[in-house]
């Protein structure tokens, strides 16, 4: 599971690198990142 977390981080990396609220809205990670 550690690949989908690190695929999920560069995600979330690479939405706030372009700056695209639209997907921070679609998608929320507020559950992912609890740590």
């Amino acid at each position: 599971m550690r690949n989908h977390a690190h695929a999920v981080a560069l995600a979330v990396f690479a939405v706030h690198a372009t700056g695209a609220p639209l997907l921070v809205q679609e998608q929320p990670i507020s559950h992912v990142s609890s740590g």
